[in-house]
């Protein structure tokens, strides 16, 4: 199986809202000692909610685990290739290449693709797309005070550098390895999102903060079920997943109680989990990917518990 792989700069997304209309939609049937080969590629955009420290450890725990089985290969595709000292200590396995790409440069991310076709003879199983922009500048600023003047231009940034990176990105990256996932065995393309641009969440928990990052990544939703109405036909899978409220532990004890009050307010045995555990949960998803969930946003469990 060929997996491209796109990395957040984030390691903390909120979990989605529950929907009784929606819950436990089912899974395809996963045998245990079915093989998991993938060739992934990993786009890493470091713009960092808290600290970067945070971001390294998400993104290097998909390319660790799935490097961690010898039949797997993995691209991570990397803006700057010397940026992570770690990743370049996991490349020195063999099947884990580094190989240079923009979430914001379609020639970029055609170039990768070209590179990925070479080694793998011109196929690919699974893309995922864990790359995004989250603007910290005005993350805790309400949609009614972004106007003011002392915020209005880094608004604007913001808007402009979320979509560019969450959206537009979005669709360079399928595009440019679109060719390569139709001649997979796997045929899987998955872009990892988060509740805050689903509008259950938002109501339900009371989160008014994080406008340009939460708008962008509704979009992305839509990007992501238009995808999954087109693509169908051709036998590609096509999801969205939420990996779940991740504790990297850059949370004081106050901040995590006050975020696990607000998801407790739509799912009241919300708890935090770890990267590890996150990680995990979202490659046995995608391991058992079924047409009933295409086009859909997934919980790390793969059905709408998003905690």
């Amino acid at each position: 199986m060929h997996i491209d792989l796109q990395h957040s700069n984030i390691s903390e997304h909120s979990a989605y809202s529950t929907n009784s209309n929606r819950n436990d939609l089912p899974l395809q049937r996963w045998y245990p000692g079915q093989s998991l080969a993938l060739h992934a590629a990993l786009e890493y955009v470091i713009r960092p909610f808290f600290q970067a420290s945070r971001t390294d450890t998400a993104k290097l725990e998909l390319v660790r685990q799935l490097s961690a089985s010898e039949s797997n290969t993995i691209f991570a595709l990397v803006r700057d290739p010397k940026s992570s000292p770690k990743l370049i200590k996991l490349a020195e396995k063999s099947n884990v290449h580094i190989i240079p790409g923009d979430l914001n440069s379609l020639s970029q991310l055609q170039a990768a693709a070209k590179s990925v076709s070479e080694i793998t003879g011109g196929s690919l199983d699974i893309l995922i797309n864990n790359g995004a922009y989250l603007d910290t500048a005005n993350a805790a600023i309400p949609p009614s005070q972004l106007t003011e003047p002392d915020h209005l231009q880094t608004f604007l940034d913001a808007m402009n550098k979320s979509v560019d990176t969450n959206v537009i990105g979005a669709i360079y990256v399928t595009n440019s390895f679109l060719p390569l996932i139709e001649q997979g065995k796997e045929k899987k393309i998955v872009h990892i999102s988060t509740g805050n641009g689903d509008t259950d969440i938002v109501i339900g928990s009371g989160t008014a903060a994080l406008l340009p990052y939460s708008a962008s990544k509704a979009m992305l939703n839509n990007v992501v079920a238009k995808y999954g109405v087109e693509l169908q036909p051709k036998g590609i899978h096509v999801v969205g997943i939420s990996p779940g409220f991740v504790n990297n532990h850059d949370y004081t004890p106050e901040m995590l109680e006050y975020l696990l009050s607000m998801f407790r307010k739509i799912q009241p045995d919300a708890t935090a989990i770890t990267e590890e555990t996150s990680v995990r949960l979202q490659l046995q998803v995608i391991s058992k990917l079924g047409w009933e969930v295409q086009g859909r946003m997934i919980s790390q469990h793969g059905n709408q518990r998003w905690f």
